[in-house]
C-alpha cells in the first residue's frame, strides 16, 4: 500500500551516462540545473545568454554558479558545449523518456482487486487522482468516462483550480465522451453546469441517494473513489446551500480545505459495480443510443 506522497518516489541515479534524473524538473520548486536544463531544451545558449534569460524571469543567480551549474551537467552527459554554446543531450532526453516509459504507473489490477492510498492533504490527493486519471484515460483511449460529485468544490482548490479547470475542459479536444453526475441544484452547481457544458454531459440531481462524502469515477472496469471526512462534505453542503457568490467563495474555502485530515483513493476492478454505477450516473442523461448499447447503459 502506498500512503499519500510517498507514492512519489524519487528518481535518481540510473545508468552510466546518466547521473541523476531531477525530480523537480518542470513542476513547482527548482533549482538553478533544473532551471538551466528548462532553457536549454530548445535553443543553444552560451553562459551569459543563460544569465540574461535568468535575469529576465526573475532569477537572481550569479554567472558563477551558473558555470558550476553547467559544469555539473556536462559532467553529468546532462548537456553538451560546442565552442561557447551549451545545449541539452538528445541521448539524455531519449533516456529520460525510455525510464519513464518503463516505471510502472499503477498497479494491473484483476477482479476484485484494490489500492487503496491515504492522504493529508486535499491538494496532494488532487494531484494524484489527475495522475491517475490520466494514466488510465491513456489506458482507455476510446472509451467514455463517468463521474459523481456531490459539489464540484475542487475548482476552488486554488492550488489547483487552473489543472481542474484544464482537466474538466479537456474531454471536447480529445473527443471524448464525458457524463458528470452532480448531487446538488445550488446556484454554484448550475454555474458549473454551464462552465463545462460544452465538454461533457452534467445532470444535477439533489435526491440522488450517493454518499455526501464521497466523489467517483468510472472507466472501462474500474472505479476510483475519493472520501473525504463527512465533517468536511458537510462543512461544503453549508457553504454551497448558503447560496454564497463564486467569488466570495474561494476565499471561505482555502483555509477549509487546507486542514490536513485523512482522505483516501480507493482504485478497484470491479465490473459489476462499473456497470452499475454507469448506469445510474447516465440514467437521467441523453447519451447515444451506440454508447449506451456499448457500455450496456439501458
Amino acid at each position: 500500500m502506498h500512503k499519500g506522497i510517498d507514492f512519489y518516489k524519487k528518481m535518481w541515479f540510473y545508468g552510466s551516462k546518466l547521473k541523476f534524473f531531477f525530480k523537480m524538473l518542470y513542476s513547482d520548486h527548482k533549482n538553478i540545473k533544473d532551471i538551466i536544463i528548462e532553457t536549454l531544451v530548445e535553443r543553444r545558449l552560451s553562459a551569459k545568454e543563460i544569465k540574461e534569460v535568468l535575469i529576465q524571469q526573475g532569477q537572481t543567480y550569479s554567472l558563477q554558479a551558473i558555470y558550476d551549474a553547467l559544469r555539473t551537467l556536462l559532467d553529468a552527459g546532462v548537456i553538451l558545449k560546442h565552442q561557447n554554446q551549451y545545449f541539452v543531450s538528445e541521448e539524455w532526453k531519449k533516456a529520460v523518456v525510455q525510464h519513464l516509459h518503463v516505471i510502472p504507473q499503477e498497479p494491473k489490477l484483476e477482479i476484485g482487486e484494490q489500492q487503496k492510498y491515504i492522504f493529508r492533504s486535499t491538494v496532494q490527493l488532487d494531484k494524484f487522482w489527475k495522475h491517475t486519471n490520466a494514466v488510465l484515460l491513456q489506458q482507455y483511449p476510446n472509451e467514455p468516462i463517468f463521474f459523481y460529485a456531490p459539489h464540484e468544490f475542487w475548482l476552488y482548490n486554488l492550488e489547483q483550480k487552473d489543472s481542474q479547470e484544464a482537466f474538466l475542459s479537456s474531454f471536447k479536444v480529445e473527443s471524448r465522451s464525458a457524463d458528470m453526475l452532480i448531487g446538488g441544484e445550488t446556484e454554484l452547481d448550475f454555474t458549473c453546469k454551464k462552465r463545462f457544458k460544452e465538454s461533457m454531459s452534467i445532470h444535477l440531481d439533489k435526491s440522488i441517494k450517493f454518499k455526501r462524502n464521497e466523489y467517483i469515477t468510472v472507466l472501462n472496469d474500474l472505479v476510483i473513489t475519493v472520501r473525504i471526512p463527512v465533517s468536511l462534505s458537510k462543512t461544503i453542503d453549508g457553504l454551497y446551500l448558503s447560496h454564497i457568490e463564486e467569488s466570495k467563495l474561494q476565499s471561505i474555502i482555502i483555509p477549509i480545505l487546507s486542514q490536513e485530515v485523512m482522505m483516501t483513493v480507493v482504485i478497484k476492478n470491479d465490473p459489476q459495480k462499473a456497470t452499475k454505477l454507469r448506469k445510474r450516473i447516465t440514467k437521467d442523461m441523453y447519451v447515444p443510443l451506440t454508447e449506451r448499447e456499448r457500455f450496456n447503459l439501458s
